[in-house]
């Protein structure tokens, strides 16, 4: 195991894919997202940057990738572009 000094300035704490689909759909998802919760208050107390990225599409759903194949849904509703 790495030991390495723990500075919150250069540290930062990035939630990737927290969105509604990805919790909801996720057996566990909502335990797990009070976790980051918890976590990311921890962080924000020390110093320490919370990142959330979050994917955003298009209107016409172009840049869903395969996104799109696995939750088609998330296409619904796209205007044509």
């Amino acid at each position: 195991m790495v030991n390495f000094p723990v500075n919150p300035a250069r540290m930062a704490l990035i939630n990737v894919d927290m969105q509604s689909v990805f919790v909801e759909e996720t057996p566990d998802g909502l335990v797990v997202l009070n976790r980051i919760n918890r976590l990311a208050e921890v962080c924000r107390e020390a110093g320490i940057l919370v990142v959330h990225v979050r994917h955003v599409l298009l209107p016409d759903a172009s840049n869903a990738g395969v996104f799109g194949e696995l939750v088609p849904e998330a296409k619904e509703g796209a205007q044509p572009g």
